[in-house]
């Protein structure tokens, strides 16, 4: 609401008829919006509502505002229906990552493709297995997940906005600081470099720690097929606590990572 409010305002320079001097005032005094919220997103984001109803509808009933000025972005390569069944069925990360792949392509038919057919496979997956217990939950149907190129690192030219004396810590600590590389079974740490693997997470940190998908307890060994790279909180907290559970698993044919949380929530991140 505040959102096609403010682009309203813009439009119509409704403060000058409240006597204020500018549309940030307005925003502040008469829409109660925070002076930290970026008034810019926040047109992006109303003009995304206003131009396409079928986004507002899905706001509505539950998708982020961030995830519908991300799916609006697009434009025009554009298929709103498409990737509004793709919101529903992955996290607001995982979509975050998606508008990027579609970006990076240049063309949102093969980002597309590629979910549609990872809900395919949950989908199966769903039919065979409903739950690891069987029982019927409030969970809803599994969600997908799938691998992300890095991001490319900044060329010459590329503009950072930062305070100027982080930004030269910066540079002392890549040009003077030398990281130990990782030996043994932290090796997958560098293989993953260094970002949480949970496709709810995705957090990147020197602090990550490798987990063994199967236990030494129960045989695991220290193969890179057994290895995966978690942050600490989702490997100590979430695995090592009994709050998240990882099995690699096989739907039709392809292989998959299945993530399940207690309440029965369920992510199938598809490997191939």
């Amino acid at each position: 609401m505040l959102a096609q409010a403010w682009v309203v305002v813009r439009d119509d320079a409704l403060w000058i008829d409240a006597g204020l001097s500018s549309a940030r005032e307005f925003a502040t005094e008469v829409l109660g919006v925070s002076p930290r919220t970026p008034t810019r997103w926040l047109e992006r984001l109303g003009w995304a509502l206003t131009w396409y109803p079928e986004l507002r509808a899905a706001v509505h009933d539950g998708l982020s505002p961030r995830s519908a000025e991300a799916i609006a972005s697009l434009q025009p390569d554009f298929q709103m229906g498409r990737w509004l069944a793709i919101a529903e069925r992955v996290g607001r990360t995982e979509l975050q990552r998606a508008v990027t792949d579609a970006r990076r392509d240049c063309s949102s038919a093969l980002t597309l493709d590629r979910y549609q057919r990872a809900i395919a496979l949950a989908d199966a997956l769903d039919a065979e297995h409903p739950t690891s217990k069987g029982e019927a939950t409030s969970a809803g149907p599994t969600r997908v997940a799938l691998p992300h190129p890095e991001p490319e690192a900044p060329t010459a030219g590329t503009v950072v906005r930062a305070p100027r004396e982080v930004l030269v810590a910066s540079r002392w600590w890549c040009e003077t600081v030398q990281m130990p590389r990782p030996r043994g079974f932290a090796r997958i740490k560098e293989r993953d470099r260094y970002r949480c693997r949970n496709p709810e997470c995705g957090r990147v940190t020197l602090r990550a720690e490798a987990h063994h998908r199967k236990f030494r307890s129960e045989g695991g060994e220290d193969t890179d097929n057994n290895g995966i790279t978690l942050c600490r909180c989702c490997h100590l907290r979430g695995v090592h606590g009994g709050r998240l559970r990882i099995e690699r698993v096989t739907v039709r044919g392809v292989a998959a990572h299945l993530w399940t949380w207690p309440d029965g929530h369920r992510v199938l991140e598809v490997l191939e």
